[in-house]
């Protein structure tokens, strides 16, 4: 496996949580985005969650589709959550189909970092 690795600012959109659950699952999620990445052999370079979507900064192989990651994040931290969070049962769905995903080119890898951590708590 070569050691060049691609380095991604994703954006996977998420519903809300419910407010009695925003707090404890997002410290959740962040555990379960953290485990998925590195069983994918994926770092996370940033990651900020808001109410109604997640900041990822990722570095992962280019052998690694970037949707493929995207849907193993969504996948398993949807099917984690509700059954840690039952209350969660009653929404349609915790994620939608859409994400944004780019390379990092024209922007720096630091300008990136800053506009995530600039997101947290917003």
């Amino acid at each position: 496996m070569s050691d060049l690795q691609s380095t991604y600012p994703l954006v996977p959109y998420q519903h809300t949580y419910p407010p009695s659950t925003f707090t404890v699952s997002n410290s959740r999620l962040e555990q379960i985005i953290r485990q998925v990445a590195d069983e994918l052999g994926v770092k996370v370079l940033e990651l900020a969650i808001n109410p109604d979507h997640v900041h990822l900064f990722i570095s992962a192989y280019p052998t690694i589709p970037v949707h493929k990651i995207v849907r193993r994040i969504k996948g398993r931290s949807s099917n984690i959550l509700r059954r840690e969070f039952p209350e969660l049962l009653k929404l349609p769905s915790l994620w939608t189909h859409s994400y944004y995903v780019s390379t990092i080119g024209a922007v720096s890898k630091e300008a990136i970092e800053k506009y995530i951590e600039a997101q947290k708590g917003v």
